[in-house]
């Protein structure tokens, strides 16, 4: 016999033990098999975004995150997650560079600007706007919980009109309608309070969280599973 009819002899055998062990485990066999073969079961999109030139405004204007760099950091992960899935491309996605420049250039004008217009300014066909209410990281003992409480719209650059999410019913038409309500949750953890910078690091983990989590509006995706001690 030769070594190829002896290597997929023992292959058949093994695939034959492997069928046979999740059956003796009684009905729950096949469904397991349909799970491995299918994987795990994803989350679909909630909101479908037009590729086009898009601009990621996140506005921590409390400081919430604690370091007036972290919400470049929130934006820089939306765009990263929405590149990696192929949601938009590279060339789609306006970088945080030129919105920096333009916001020093602004000056004190910047924060009244209505997002439209700032978009406008950098080329944006539609802005996804991360307004940052709450972050608590609710120390308990020796243990840091981060959470985030933050607020996410799509507003279409051209009509000035918000495309995500789809204003209510109810919206009173003379006010700002609320965006998605988020609240991202970190895993319960220790950190060594006696390293300089720890609980910055921290907080910039649940800033690279939110922006992941922000992303994961606009496409499928597999749940976050943070493990035990959540």
């Amino acid at each position: 016999m030769c070594r190829w009819t002896r290597q997929v002899g023992r292959d058949v055998l093994c695939a034959c033990v492997f069928v046979a062990m999740l059956f003796s485990a009684g009905c729950e066999g096949p469904g397991f098999i349909a799970h491995v073969l299918a994987g795990e079961p994803k989350v679909p999109a909630t909101f479908i975004l037009t590729p086009r030139p898009t601009l990621v405004i996140v506005d921590d204007p409390h400081n919430a995150l604690g370091d007036p760099n972290y919400p470049a950091v929130v934006a820089a992960n939306v765009g990263h997650h929405l590149k990696k899935n192929e949601v938009l491309d590279a060339t789609q996605i306006i970088s945080q560079d030129r919105l920096s420049s333009l916001a020093t250039q602004m000056g004190d004008r910047y924060p009244m600007s209505p997002i439209d217009r700032i978009g406008a300014r950098l080329n944006a066909e539609q802005v996804i706007y991360v307004y940052i209410r709450t972050v608590k990281m609710q120390v308990a003992g020796a243990y840091h919980h981060p959470v985030a409480g933050i607020e996410v719209k799509v507003i279409d650059v051209a009509e000035g009109t918000r495309l995500f999410p789809k204003a209510g019913e109810y919206d009173d038409p003379q006010t700002t309608p609320p965006g998605q309500f988020m609240s991202i949750e970190m895993n319960r953890q220790t950190i060594d309070t006696s390293r300089r910078h720890a609980g910055s690091m921290l907080a910039r983990e649940l800033a690279e969280r939110v922006g992941l989590e922000v992303a994961q509006l606009f496409y499928k995706h597999v749940p976050i599973d943070d493990g035990p001690g959540s």
